[in-house]
């Protein structure tokens, strides 16, 4: 730019956990935890959108500008890792809204895809002299619509990417759980404990939700011979509950996933898609913050039915 200086950095307001952080880069202010309101969110942002634009690194730093900068992003973690209560590599989190500044006449909200690009199909362009109110509002909403994956809530609460499956045929539910053998790796399923639930019964409901859990609760422990073990476990969970494998692909057999990340659990049902092959219906999806086992049950049923 003209005075020799570069673009200012942008502002982070991230999600993680359920809360809400400005986070912190070299020129910004120290980092903050937000309140979840759109006006206390907005004047934060605003005034550190105003620091990092006074505080622009030059265009060409000498060395000592370079060490100052090492120097005030590694305080800047320190205290962020205070604030978080976590250590910084432990830090993921779930949303990531980028607002950026550039110093002319317009300011960019956008999200921050799990690559670490910018969602430009989530970007919003709002006038400088936008009220700090309304730029929070639009934060809010950007973060309120963001879905995070199953994968992404995993990665935030430092829990395995596991589920519980629920299939169903003819009235009746068979339950499964599915093993990673590292984070972040592929599912196996067919893996223990297993259920066999008809759905005729009274206690159907509160089956499904107990067989769910539990199965969420195996879901939870690596295991690094999931891969090796696989053959087994679907030989095992048809043994178990009856349901022949080859009837688990048939046209009236449906799935339900059921997720769990933190204090969140996701009934997501699905569709039959090409060959052996299922497809998620997330315009169908269910998200329980620490469900009852009647809520749960509930959630799940829905689910069969949607998926049939």
């Amino acid at each position: 730019m003209a005075d020799g200086r570069g673009s200012p950095e942008p502002v982070y307001v991230d999600q993680f956990r359920g809360r809400l952080f400005l986070v912190p880069r070299a020129a910004a202010p120290e980092a903050r935890e937000l309140a979840n309101d759109p006006e206390d969110i907005g004047r934060a942002v605003h005034a550190a959108l105003t620091v990092a634009w006074t505080r622009r690194p030059p265009v060409v730093s000498l060395p000592e500008q370079l060490r100052a900068a090492d120097e005030s992003r590694e305080h800047a973690r320190a205290v962020f890792a205070d604030l978080i209560g976590v250590e910084t590599h432990e830090y993921r989190p779930e949303v990531r809204v980028n607002v950026w500044d550039n110093g002319r006449d317009t300011i960019l909200v956008r999200r921050v895809a799990r690559n670490g690009s910018v969602a430009k199909e989530s970007e919003v362009s709002l006038g400088r002299a936008i009220d700090p109110a309304v730029l929070g509002e639009w934060i809010t909403a950007l973060i309120r619509d963001a879905r995070p994956s199953r994968g992404a809530l995993a990665r935030a609460y430092g829990a395995p990417e596991g589920r519980a499956c629920v299939y169903s045929r003819l009235g009746i539910a068979y339950v499964c759980s599915s093993r990673l053998a590292v984070v972040g790796g592929a599912s196996y399923d067919y893996a223990p404990p297993y259920a066999r639930i008809d759905l005729r019964t009274e206690h159907a409901r509160e089956e499904l939700a107990t067989s769910a859990l539990a199965a969420l609760d195996a879901s939870d422990v690596i295991d690094p011979a999931a891969a090796q073990r696989r053959e087994q476990w679907g030989a095992d969970f048809v043994e178990s509950t009856g349901l022949a494998r080859r009837t688990i692909f048939s046209p009236r057999t449906g799935l339900v996933g059921v997720g769990r990340c933190g204090p969140e659990i996701r009934v997501s049902p699905t569709k039959r898609g090409r060959g052996q092959r299922y497809e998620g219906l997330p315009d169908l999806e269910t998200a329980l913050i620490e469900p009852t086992i009647d809520e749960l049950g509930i959630a799940i049923e829905d689910a069969i039915r949607s998926a049939l």
